[in-house]
């Protein structure tokens, strides 16, 4: 009897065990969604073939200022004025926020530095366990050196919650569009 019990203790530790370990990947995953899309205006750029594209190889924040979501694989095309960044939110936001469970945030990029912002189109979408994950496009951004770039997560009643993505004087690096990417491009 004291068999059965210590294997039925050990086998729900290691279950347990092994469920943390897969929630702590799933919050790791930073790879849903986050390769640019082709746009229009990507493919205007990349037209000579030579479209430089530059992004911010870390977004320091892990988290938004108050929890709800996070943003990151931010891509900036100088030559098409545009920016893509995947944001993730989880279930829990809806519960805290008193919304539907279900409910799709709208997101925008501010120009800290100009007061300007822009609205984002989500053209990607997908939701793995209880976390949403959401492609954006935010067409028409020029970014300067100094300018300090936010994503804006549209709560409710004017509530929002803010996570920098591009501190003002942080350097933008130049990165490659990934191969399947520029294979898009080529194939028009």
């Amino acid at each position: 009897m004291k068999k059965a019990i210590r294997i039925t203790v050990t086998a729900l530790v290691l279950i347990l065990g092994l469920l943390f370990v897969l929630r702590c990947c799933l919050v790791a995953d930073k790879s849903v969604l986050s390769d640019p899309v082709v746009t229009d205006a990507l493919r205007a750029a990349w037209s000579d073939g030579e479209a430089v594209t530059t992004s911010v190889e870390r977004i320091d924040r892990e988290m938004s200022e108050n929890g709800y979501f996070c943003a990151y694989g931010l891509w900036v095309c100088e030559e098409a004025s545009e920016v893509q960044v995947t944001v993730r939110w989880n279930d829990s936001a809806a519960t805290y926020t008193d919304m539907e469970k279900g409910h799709e945030y709208t997101f925008h990029l501010l120009n800290e530095t100009t007061g300007e912002t822009y609205p984002a189109t989500a053209v990607g979408k997908t939701d793995r366990f209880m976390y949403h994950y959401r492609h954006l496009v935010v067409p028409g951004v020029v970014i300067g050196a100094e300018d300090q770039i936010s994503v804006v997560m549209e709560l409710r009643d004017g509530y929002e919650d803010t996570q920098v993505v591009k501190y003002a004087l942080q350097p933008l690096i130049e990165k490659r569009l990934p191969s399947s990417v520029r294979k898009a491009l080529v194939a028009k």
